[in-house]
């Protein structure tokens, strides 16, 4: 008997691991490829392969840490846009309205509405905010809740 509660232990220990390596896993290389639509109608890819990163910030208007981190993103793509690319993806269900917020809060970089999900399934969001930082082979190089990891990996490419 004992020894089947060791085995039982182990087995569970080593899903436990393997459920967090699937949960740190970053995004398939189909991700590279996605594009969107803008609140223009204009299809535009969502990582930019260039000389430069890409970061990537999933958010919602009714989401109140999006709308603290709004002024810190802002100005980043302000000052610092010429150091990356800055796509938003707005997973708002109400297309009318997160277009005129985008109108009335001047975004400095283009955003693409996502309400059917499919962009953030895609990248693996399941909380909003997310940012995702890639680097210029649109490699993922880190993601997280806030901007400021971000920029300070950015800092280090």
């Amino acid at each position: 008997m004992r020894r089947s509660v060791n085995l039982g232990c182990r087995i569970g220990r080593l899903a436990v691991l393997l459920l967090i390596a699937g949960c740190a896993a970053s995004v398939p290389s189909s991700a590279a490829r996605v594009s969107g639509r803008t609140f223009d109608g204009e299809l535009i890819p969502v990582i930019a392969k260039a000389d430069k990163p890409t970061v990537i910030v999933f958010w919602a208007t009714w989401c109140d840490v999006c709308r603290d981190e709004l002024p810190k993103l802002l100005a980043f793509a302000s000052q610092r846009g010429q150091a990356a690319t800055v796509v938003g993806i707005n997973v708002d269900t109400d297309v009318s309205g997160a277009r005129r917020f985008v109108e009335d809060a001047e975004f400095p970089y283009r955003n693409v509405s996502d309400p059917a999900l499919v962009i953030a399934d895609t990248f693996g969001v399941t909380a909003m905010p997310t940012v995702i930082l890639f680097d210029e082979e649109g490699n993922e190089v880190v993601r997280d809740h806030a901007l400021e990891p971000i920029v300070a990996r950015l800092d280090r490419l």
